[in-house]
């Protein structure tokens, strides 16, 4: 009987260890895969702040060729009318 205690023992022990290891070697795994998880994520997210920042230079490069644009039409329409006047000007001599 002591001896089906000791084996039995053993066996528990032997049971607890294997679960031990398992249990570390799961951990160990997820680890490896949460690092894996958090590599790719920096890695997109700094592809998307490029993006952001190559889209943000483009919306400023816009903006400016709009302020460009409306000082041009602004000239336009004073040169037109000075055209104009200076037409008028030549009709009545």
């Amino acid at each position: 009987m002591a001896d089906e205690v000791i084996v039995g023992l053993i066996t528990a022990f032997g049971a607890v260890v294997s679960q031990i290891i398992i249990a570390y070697a799961g951990r160990q795994r997820m680890r490896a895969e949460q690092q894996e998880s958090s590599k790719l994520i920096v890695y997109r997210l700094d592809q998307l702040e490029s993006k952001v920042s190559l889209h943000s230079s483009v919306i400023d490069r816009v903006y400016k060729l709009e302020q460009q644009n409306e000082l041009t039409k602004e000239k336009l329409v004073v040169a037109n009318h000075r055209i104009e006047d200076l037409e008028r000007l030549t009709n009545h001599t």
